[in-house]
């Protein structure tokens, strides 16, 4: 589809200093490992939402999440280390490979002092985690392996692909919630443009488990009714609760310069971020979406980006009530009138609430719909809701020129970040996204 010329994007300008190119990317999610797999599932409006396989949910009656179905590790790297390694960390180093990869990024050429690890998760290695304290305390610290412990770290998530890429510059693995993998973004393009790096490998990554839905059902956050009700609809009248899932998402970041050196094909631009806090207690939203709207804000205006600028959301709503209602508000706050004239997406509908990895799915939905000019749907909207009413592209994907676009993640905790992600000229192969 052809995109239009009248207008040009915020930052879309090759000269623009401000903006970061992204230049490749990497994806595990519940449709299957790869970018060609995520590409096909968003043009067929495809649900990877579907009951639990890989453990028994018991006698939680949630049985629905966006599972990675049928992941065997050896598939894709045999040796012993690579299988042993906790199951996020094995989808943050597929991803983090692919990403390299599609970015046609010649490691043994670059300085590896030059090149940034930024990772982002929020609950870590949970059955990792859960097995070794179930052993620490059953047989005691003298029998427990102490490389299991390490395994149980947030660092691992960085540290495995440093390892692995043999990376030596900046590692940061950042925990702030849902909103930990477009906070990785925003820290990577800090560093960027402050010359301390010259590429960043940015990865985000979550795994299901049944610790981590007991928890979830305790906390009330899933629906708890019939199989049949069971949906993720964000902003659909009848959404219950939101549904887990899995995965992990990398994308390497560069400067322009960097970028345009190598004759590196560009899928975007990273040209804006901004990040806020609530300041309230843990689910105690501000209805009127005020903990959002500042991250929002900074965004746009790091960007130089006005509401008359932006073509797409891609939204953080996860198909609880309260959360969906006030980041609409937020939208609203921040946009004004013209919110009611952007398509929002919600990619949680068809893969579940993925924590941190979530920030970076909705990423590439957006990268996608900037390629391909076909806007992701919101799946299982059928009821609107009068507290969420804007056009959410309900279940079919749709054309649009898109030029510019705004990701928005928020917490549970009261952290939100934002992102604005701007089109390069020319227009480039499908290689990198």
């Amino acid at each position: 589809m052809k995109r239009a010329a009248s207008r040009s994007s915020p930052a879309s300008d090759p000269r623009h200093a401000a903006a970061v190119a992204i230049t490749g990317m990497g994806i595990v999610s519940p449709f299957g490992v790869g970018r060609a797999r995520w590409r096909e599932a968003l043009r067929a409006a495809e649900d990877g939402i579907r009951p639990i396989e890989r453990f028994d949910p018991g006698s939680i009656r949630c049985t629905l999440a966006g599972e990675v179905r049928g992941f065997a590790p050896q598939d894709y790297d045999a040796s012993d280390r690579f299988c042993r390694l906790p199951r996020l960390v094995q989808f943050a180093v597929l991803a983090a490979d692919e990403a390299i990869a599609s970015a046609r990024l010649e490691l043994a050429q670059l300085d590896p002092s030059r090149i940034g690890v930024f990772a982002g998760t929020w609950f870590g290695a949970t059955e990792d985690a859960e097995a070794f304290l179930l052993n620490l305390f059953s047989q005691g610290a003298a029998v427990v392996s102490p490389l299991k412990f390490q395994n149980t770290t947030y660092v691992a998530l960085a540290g495995e692909i440093n390892l692995r890429l043999q990376l030596t510059g900046p590692s940061v693995v950042l925990v702030s919630g849902s909103t930990s993998g477009l906070a990785a973004v925003e820290l990577a393009a800090m560093s960027l443009r402050l010359g301390r790096i010259d590429c960043a490998l940015v990865v985000a990554a979550e795994e299901l488990s049944a610790i981590l839905l007991r928890i979830f059902a305790q906390l009330r956050l899933l629906p708890s009714g019939r199989r049949e009700t069971q949906r993720s609809c964000p902003c659909d009248a009848r959404r219950k609760g939101l549904l887990l899932g899995e995965g992990a998402a990398a994308v390497v970041l560069e400067t322009q310069r960097h970028a345009a050196a190598r004759r590196a094909n560009v899928a975007g631009l990273v040209a804006g971020c901004g990040s806020s806090h609530a300041a309230r207690q843990p689910r105690a939203l501000h209805p009127d979406g005020r903990g959002m709207i500042g991250s929002m804000q900074a965004a746009l205006r790091e960007a130089d980006c006005s509401p008359g600028d932006l073509d797409l959301i891609v939204a953080a709503a996860n198909s609880t009530p309260a959360f969906d209602a006030a980041e609409t508000e937020a939208l609203k706050a921040v946009l004004g009138a013209r919110a009611a004239r952007i398509p929002v997406t919600c990619p949680k509908s068809a893969c579940g609430e993925t924590g941190a990895a979530a920030g970076l799915f909705q990423l590439a939905a957006g990268l996608f719909a900037l390629d391909t000019g076909i806007i992701p749907a919101t799946l299982n909207y059928q009821e609107p809701d009068p507290g969420c009413d804007l056009d959410y592209v309900p279940n079919v994907p749709r054309a649009a020129s898109i030029r510019s676009l705004l990701c928005h993640s928020a917490a549970f905790g009261g952290a939100s970040s934002s992102v604005v992600i701007a089109a390069a000229a020319p227009v480039r192969d499908e290689q990198c996204i």
